[in-house]
């Protein structure tokens, strides 16, 4: 016999030395359902086939570590009874808030009072960054004719 060329090729004659156990009938036999000479026969037609077997030694060398790993994410979904707040103290603080803010809001607050004098003296024309105003002003005397004559109002 010639050797397998493609991969369903050596599939087949995997399977024709060593037909494969049905998946569920296996998993059953895994959990431990059925009888026990059941369970034998299941176990001995797995072992029978190269596939197989290889599956169950890697199942069973993987099972310490499931387990444990089973054992640690049960303990972190249980609750935990010392990180919940009571409801008492969420309404505590909502209270305390509502009364800062309708005893901080009801005494008013003073509007600031700026110098205006002083801001002005306090600008140089060196930190200007332009001296144009859009401000409606008197034409000085002296220009008769403005290059332009339209406004912003217009």
């Amino acid at each position: 016999m010639t050797a397998p060329r493609r991969l369903a090729e050596l599939y087949r004659a995997a399977h024709v030395q060593a037909p494969a156990v049905d998946a569920e009938a296996l998993l059953s036999a895994l959990d431990g359902r059925g009888e026990r000479e059941q369970r034998d026969e299941i176990f001995s037609r797995a072992a029978a086939n190269p596939v197989q077997a290889d599956l169950l030694r890697t199942l069973m060398a993987l099972r310490q570590d499931s387990e444990t790993l089973a054992a640690d994410v049960r303990s972190l979904r249980r609750p935990r009874l010392h990180s919940r707040r009571p409801a008492w103290s969420a309404l505590a603080a909502s209270v305390a808030l509502a009364a800062v803010v309708a005893f901080g809001l009801h005494g008013g607050v003073d509007t600031l009072h700026i110098d205006e004098a002083a801001v002005a003296g306090s600008i140089n024309d060196a930190d200007r960054i332009s001296s144009i105003s859009f401000e409606a002003t008197d034409a000085p005397a002296g220009d008769s004719t403005p290059l332009f004559s339209g406004g912003f109002d217009s």
